[in-house]
């Protein structure tokens, strides 16, 4: 893995997916891992030796079936666009 990056993961707004199709889900962040100490969240994956991570399920979601969703946000080319534009010391909130 090449990018310092963060990681999310999210779990179905709708609740238990038993017949669900999961492209059909909406999903909510319940977990996030960022830089923390001087460490980015793949830093740690990468580190692990096996690429794994622990996380905690919501209390609140009850007993059954359902999708998580995991990312690794890609931020290794995240500033470029900007370095050479006009806006380069602007504070961007996307």
């Amino acid at each position: 893995m090449s990018s310092e990056s963060p990681t999310n993961n999210h779990h179905p707004q709708t609740g238990e997916c038993t017949s669900t199709s999961a492209s059909s889900l909406s999903f909510t962040k319940f977990e996030a891992q960022g830089y923390s100490s001087g460490v980015w969240a793949t830093d740690k994956l990468i580190a692990s030796n096996n690429f794994t991570t622990t996380v905690k399920i919501p209390a609140r979601l009850k007993a059954g079936n359902y999708v998580l969703r995991h990312e690794i946000i890609a931020l290794h080319g995240a500033g470029s666009f900007f370095e050479h534009s006009e806006v380069a010391d602007a504070n961007m909130y996307l």
